[in-house]
């Protein structure tokens, strides 16, 4: 994923939950920071992947993604909420994603600015 982010090309957006242990990646995280200072790269957090989880998983991912995005926060990585829908009742409302945004840690300016501001940057890179 590392080598990903300093492809040339279009918009990327890495699925960190794909990675084992992402919560510690500090490595992946400079890297898609540096990348996005030239590019349109930015880290996706899929809103699915928490609703899909049950249990003890649940817990879990909310604990690394807390950790994740507090360090994204620290280095400067951009990252963005996406819902990464198959049906119409996996899609949630901008409210609904900066709820789960605030309950990861995030203010609501923060979380807010993961499904508005950071999108409007990224698409404003690619013209």
């Amino acid at each position: 994923m590392r080598a990903a982010a300093k492809r040339d090309g279009g918009l990327l957006l890495v699925n960190p939950l794909l990675v084992p242990k992402f919560q510690k990646d500090d490595g992946l995280v400079r890297a898609i920071a540096e990348a996005a200072k030239s590019a349109p790269v930015a880290f996706e957090i899929p809103v699915k992947a928490f609703l899909s989880s049950k249990f003890v998983y649940r817990a879990k991912l909310v604990a690394q993604v807390r950790a994740f995005l507090r360090l994204c926060l620290k280095l400067k990585a951009p990252f963005v909420f996406t819902s990464r829908a198959s049906s119409q009742w996996d899609l949630k409302s901008p409210r609904e994603v900066i709820a789960i945004g605030v309950f990861y840690g995030l203010s609501f300016e923060q979380a807010s600015a993961a499904i508005s501001t950071t999108p409007q940057k990224l698409l404003g890179q690619l013209q």
